[in-house]
């Protein structure tokens, strides 16, 4: 009778190792996963906090910037196939902001139409109006 019982506990004691086996492994997978979210959320976190200090740093420059656009001096460019060139130009006209720090022609259709009448032969209905900063 003992060679069957020593029989049936080589039989089991594989299963019942194998079985804590697996448990280990599952309690292993399972800390390993927690380490890997609580890294993630870590460096998630670092990211975001990076991010909120560049949106700060950005708010700040166009607070500082957010004055009044100058009035610059507008140029008639005739374009064509030789390229650009400059007939003249109408004096300093206002500028407004426009989408951020971006300045524009407060009136850019009022200015073309004004370089168009100022130099009608060398225009010929053709000039833009073209901010200058000089």
């Amino acid at each position: 009778m003992r060679f069957p019982l020593v029989a049936l506990l080589a039989l089991a004691a594989p299963a019942v190792f194998a079985a804590g086996i697996q448990d280990r492994a599952a309690d292993l997978a399972g800390q390993v996963q927690d380490q890997l979210t609580f890294a993630a959320d870590e460096v998630s976190d670092n990211v975001r906090g990076a991010a909120a200090a560049v949106q700060d740093k950005a708010t700040e420059v166009y607070d500082r910037f957010d004055g009044p656009c100058p009035d610059l001096l507008v140029r008639c460019i005739k374009k064509d196939d030789d390229g650009d060139k400059i007939i003249g130009d109408i004096g300093k006209q206002g500028y407004k902001h426009e989408g951020g720090l971006k300045c524009v022609q407060r009136h850019a259709t009022k200015n073309k139409a004004e370089c168009n009448a100022k130099y009608p032969i060398d225009c010929a209905t053709k000039c833009e109006a073209v901010g200058s900063p000089l």
